[in-house]
């Protein structure tokens, strides 16, 4: 037999805590007994005003923060709480106050696709998380209900995450890193529901999500030089072209596929003759720079102050498919993704002596370690870092161009040095320092059996103090 009862949103004035504020509550009230619900939101005192329209204050010096979002989420408690109430009646049922809130706590009958679509959509509106996390959400929702049409939380247990992993593995072809993703993204929409006291349903006690660590793909120095090779010939097709020149420029500057569809010419500053990122990552939100390089420079128009870097980009999906084709074609046997540019970037510049805090700084590190490490690091700092990649292009250039002609310049040029180091009275290891390589290196430059590179001869110059200019034109 049904039984009169009534819902109404009341506020516990009585209640302050620490700030000052009061809590909201759901009040069920059946034969002249009353039970509250949490609402887990609490507002100043002064904002409440509960006048049959509105329940806190939305404008005004008595406005209460976030009033209009917090007066939308108490209609639809009420909405919610007396369609349960309804449903009860339209049966001729009585609800007992434990199973109102079980219904409307746990709500183990609720469509876990519909709060899975609404913690979606409220997480879009949030700066906390990117837009590609954003896309991940949805396509994991997607693939989801390509398992099953419906799903309830009471239906999410152990067997159902088991047959769930199978049809990954069996009808999908994922692999095991896939699986973790999509079963992650259960995980978190669980959590996030029972944060809410929306269920307390949590099979992840029962189930371990797998992970495999994997040693991630790179291209390395020559491998990198043969790439750009290949897009120096400019032999490929239009698109392999124009997808290749968006690797080559995330290889030389670290950039993820987000950060580089977003590049924009405003972010990138100049100084003079030196160009820089300054950029916030799309993943993170950390804010990180990166000196470009002369072969950065060069796929790009610098000459351009706004508007996208690199317009109309393919998918990221494309573009990967575009990549494997090209390094293919380069007989590099290896399982290379467009993300594999970032972790080329850290690899090369590791190899030319760029410093690990340099690296992590410019590639955008989110770790708290790093980031109280990068508040260390100034830009100029970054820049003169990054000069170590330039001048060992420099070098390769120097070594390219030599000709025989000029290899009887390059022996007067080590003479002069080597005499000028003597008459002066510096020792080789002070000059070994002075170019951040070691002494029996050093001996062996002098000696004929190692080349002076460019860079060397020009930092010579300096601290020889020599005519550096007519060093460089000697030298070219």
């Amino acid at each position: 037999m049904y039984v009169p009862t009534t819902i109404k949103i009341v506020a516990l004035k009585s209640n302050f805590n620490h700030q000052g504020k009061i809590p909201l509550y759901l009040r069920f009230t059946q034969n002249r007994q009353t039970h509250r619900i949490s609402l887990r939101k609490r507002i100043s005192l002064s904002s409440w005003i509960d006048n049959g329209k509105m329940y806190v204050r939305e404008r005004g010096a008595l406005a209460a923060e976030n009033g209009r979002a917090i007066n939308l989420f108490l209609k639809s408690q009420i909405v919610r709480a007396e369609g349960i109430m309804l449903e009860a009646e339209r049966k001729n049922q009585t609800l007992t106050f434990r199973q109102f809130k079980d219904q409307f706590i746990n709500i183990r009958s609720q469509d876990f696709f519909i709060f899975c679509r609404e913690e979606i959509t409220k997480r879009e509106s949030s700066e906390k998380y990117s837009k590609q996390t954003i896309k991940s959400n949805w396509l994991r929702l997607k693939k989801l209900k390509s398992f099953r049409s419906n799903v309830c939380f009471l239906d999410i247990n152990l067997q159902f995450l088991e047959d769930y992993e199978v049809y990954l593995r069996v009808k999908r072809k994922n692999s095991i890193n896939t699986i973790f993703a999509a079963m992650k993204f259960i995980r978190t929409m669980l959590n996030a529901a029972r944060k809410q006291k929306i269920t307390d349903i949590y099979p992840f006690d029962e189930y371990k999500l797998v992970y495999e660590k994997n040693t991630r793909e790179r291209l390395l120095n020559h491998e990198l030089e043969k790439v750009q090779c290949i897009y120096d010939e400019n032999q490929l097709l239009t698109r392999q072209q124009k997808v290749l020149k968006y690797f080559l420029f995330a290889c030389y500057t670290g950039l993820t596929w987000g950060d580089l569809v977003s590049l924009d010419y405003e972010e990138i500053e100049r100084r003079g003759a030196i160009a820089i990122i300054t950029k916030k990552r799309q993943k993170t939100g950390n804010q990180f720079i990166v000196p470009l390089i002369s072969q950065a420079k060069r796929l790009i128009d610098l000459t351009q102050k706004r508007g996208k870097v690199f317009p109309k980009i393919l998918s990221n999906q494309k573009a990967n498919q575009i990549i494997k084709e090209v390094i293919s074609s380069a007989k590099i046997n290896k399982k290379i993704s467009f993300h594999c540019a970032r972790h080329t970037f850290g690899t090369v510049a590791l190899n030319k002596g760029i410093p690990r805090e340099s690296i992590q700084r410019m590639l955008g590190h989110s770790k708290e370690e790093m980031t109280k490490l990068y508040s260390k690091l100034q830009d100029e700092t970054i820049i003169q870092d990054m000069q170590k990649w330039e001048n060992d292009n420099l070098i390769v250039e120097y070594k390219q161009n030599l000709s025989n002609d000029s290899l009887s310049t390059y022996d007067n040029l080590r003479g002069q040095m080597i005499a000028s180091r003597i008459i002066k009275g510096i020792s080789e290891g002070e000059i070994a320092v002075r170019l951040g390589i070691n002494e029996q290196k050093y001996k062996k430059m002098e000696n004929g059996e190692l080349q002076f590179g460019m860079a060397h001869f020009l930092e010579l110059g300096k601290y020889l103090k020599l005519d550096t200019k007519a060093l460089f034109n000697q030298i070219l």
